[in-house]
């Protein structure tokens, strides 16, 4: 049996309805692992990075980034008045919570080895980090986030449009588990079995 994927826009009165040829398992952006759930989280939530309707990337929650000449650090801006859907500014530390939470080590997401391209992050998940070391991702203010990756990843940018990479609330990271609170264009009204409004 199909799904129906009927979310309402944040900002808008109307609504749209999509048909997934399978059902909905998960609606936590950073344990979606079919097509349908990655449909339903990629409504629901923004990444720094997102594409438009002709499959291009553009930025998400990012109004800019600034890539170094080594390609190694990516400095991200984020767009002034972005909120997750219960009203509360998104800032940087929710980036790095996100990625802190995609990498837990006591609760493995399963896409958590696209994230491995950043400094440290295999490490961290697998709790074998060297003494000293730290995760590569840091927000110095509120509305900047800091990738330091450990090797070059021409997809970077890409990665960090997957469910996997999409930020959550630092001082209540499980609070996207169920679609309540969301980062993205529409927000959950409603859950009924494969049906969600």
């Amino acid at each position: 049996m199909g799904s129906f994927w009927s979310p309402t826009p944040r900002a808008a009165a109307d609504s749209v309805t999509v048909f997934v040829g399978s059902e909905l398992s998960q609606l936590d952006p950073h344990y979606a692992i079919s097509y349908a759930d990655h449909l339903a989280v990629n409504a629901l939530h923004l990444g720094l990075t997102t594409y438009n309707e002709y499959g291009n990337l553009i930025p998400g929650l990012a109004e800019s980034w600034i890539i170094s000449g080594d390609s190694l650090t990516y400095t991200f801006t984020l767009k002034p008045g972005a909120s997750w859907s219960d009203g509360r500014a998104i800032t940087g530390d929710d980036f790095v919570a996100g990625i802190r939470r995609a990498l837990d080590p006591d609760r493995p997401t399963p896409f958590a080895a696209k994230l491995f391209v950043i400094a440290d992050a295999e490490a961290f998940q697998t709790e074998s980090m060297a003494q000293g070391r730290s995760l590569g991702v840091v927000a110095p203010d509120r509305r900047t986030v800091v990738f330091t990756l450990g090797r070059r990843d021409v997809d970077f940018l890409h990665i960090l449009s997957h469910p996997v990479a999409k930020p959550t609330p630092a001082l209540d990271p499980d609070a996207v588990a169920t679609g309540r609170i969301t980062s993205g264009p529409y927000q959950l009204t409603a859950q009924q079995g494969s049906r969600v409004d």
